[in-house]
């Protein structure tokens, strides 16, 4: 599997969402990030986990609070695209939970390796339509201005990204064009054991 070009930002993007909602209201598209900035930061910034042996600890912290802001079902959903139909139930969750696996140890442990502490966010603007929303940003890091679109929708009563794009670049549209491309000769269950031996080398990477 191939992942983004514009790997940094695409990291740094990602990571930013790794914080849990409040209990009141649910906040706008944008305040979702706003809100959870400093809260991802704190967990990479934490010294507890700059010990030795902590990353993985870190990384499964991240992984734990980015289930709240990330519609992973969404995500596996609109990755396989047609080929979801192909996956019976039982599949359908173990794919997803795998793929979100997968997700998170080859974006954080990327990210925990490159993060400087000096990587700037600049929000632009929301349009909500109905039950989804975009979110327009700027990752600014070592001087360099990244666009990244948030994709949203609301669900649980609560928004959540189900897709990044960063210069045009989709976390969603990578991965589709690599499943499709497989289950053209592959079964669901074979690509399952695909990601789950592809998540099993990101641990061990990661560690």
């Amino acid at each position: 599997m191939t992942y983004p070009r514009s790997i940094f930002p695409f990291l740094f993007a990602l990571l930013l969402l790794f914080a849990p909602y409040a209990l009141s209201a649910p906040p706008t598209p944008m305040e979702v990030i706003d809100e959870h900035v400093e809260k991802a930061r704190n967990i990479l910034e934490n010294p507890k986990y700059g010990e030795p042996g902590m990353a993985k600890e870190q990384r499964k912290a991240l992984y734990e609070l980015s289930k709240g802001v990330f519609d992973f079902v969404e995500i596996a959903k609109r990755s396989l695209a047609r080929g979801w139909l192909r996956f019976t139930p039982d599949q359908r969750r173990e794919f997803t939970d795998a793929f979100s696996r997968l997700l998170a140890d080859v974006y954080l442990s990327r990210l925990q390796k490159n993060y400087k502490g000096s990587e700037q966010v600049q929000l632009v603007s929301q349009e909500i339509d109905g039950r989804r929303a975009e979110v327009k940003s700027y990752v600014i890091h070592e001087g360099a201005r990244t666009p990244v679109i948030y994709k949203m929708i609301m669900s649980g009563g609560r928004w959540k990204v189900y897709d990044v794009k960063v210069e045009e670049i989709s976390m969603v549209q990578n991965y589709r064009s690599q499943f499709r491309e497989y289950l053209l000769n592959n079964s669901p269950e074979a690509l399952i054991e695909q990601v789950k031996e592809k998540m099993k080398t990101e641990e061990d990477i990661g560690k």
